[in-house]
């Protein structure tokens, strides 16, 4: 008869088990520590699987309010803390797709204030966009808007501009994406002119390697 023990290595075959391993070992264990918490289900599953991928055992654990937390051996807490800051994790929470931007309390905005409100929130909108590039961690949309003529002609003294700031895996090249981000953008944000191509040209997108580890898909397979 073969032995209980001989059937373990086929048992975390399962994904499921290989899942609840880390749990059950830290409840025998009972040293378990919090390395993220207040987080979204995928944001904290995200956090699991990278750091699975880098040995180090960890599950998640949801909250009475909602959230979900992200559990690890106490005496690896800083290693984990770590390997999540050098791969930006938890990713920052993107707004919906869609819509219109919130609306403002108080008194009615003048209408410089409400097109600042439309142009930040276009602006959103697009780094939420742009965040979804494979290999992207994080992306920042600035927007300088036209400076309006102080003679009260229709002429603007100066033209609108846009920054992109793309922070992404140090092991993903992102070179190629930079035209299609400059043309999401240029079409995107007002204030930038109705020519496309002079538009176009107003746009400057900037990308940075983020320092550290590269996520465990990017690891084995080089840049893309």
């Amino acid at each position: 008869m073969m032995r209980a023990w001989s059937l373990v290595p086929h048992f975390l075959h399962c994904p499921a088990v290989r899942l609840a391993a880390p749990l059950v070992f830290f409840l025998l264990t009972g040293c378990v520590d919090d390395v993220l918490h207040g987080l979204r289900e995928e944001q904290a599953t995200e956090a699991v699987e990278a750091l699975h991928a880098r040995g180090v055992p960890a599950s998640t654990r949801r909250n009475k309010d909602g959230t979900f937390a992200v559990l690890v051996d106490g005496g690896r807490h800083a290693e984990a803390n770590r390997m999540l800051q050098d791969l930006g994790l938890p990713r920052r929470p993107c707004k919906p797709a869609g819509g219109t931007p919130p609306a403002t309390g108080g008194l009615v905005p003048s209408p410089e204030a409400e097109r600042m409100r439309q142009a930040n929130f276009a602006a959103q909108e697009l780094a939420c966009t742009i965040g979804l590039i494979d290999g992207v961690r994080e992306a920042r949309v600035h927007l300088a808007l036209p400076e309006r003529n102080p003679t009260g002609g229709s002429r603007e003294q100066r033209p609108g501009s846009a920054s992109v700031l793309v922070r992404h895996d140090p092991c993903v090249a992102l070179q190629a994406h930079v035209p299609g981000i400059k043309s999401l953008v240029a079409a995107g944000l007002p204030g930038l002119g109705s020519d496309p191509r002079t538009a176009y040209d107003r746009v400057e997108v900037v990308l940075a390697a983020a320092q550290g580890a590269c996520a465990a898909r990017f690891a084995s397979g080089g840049s893309r």
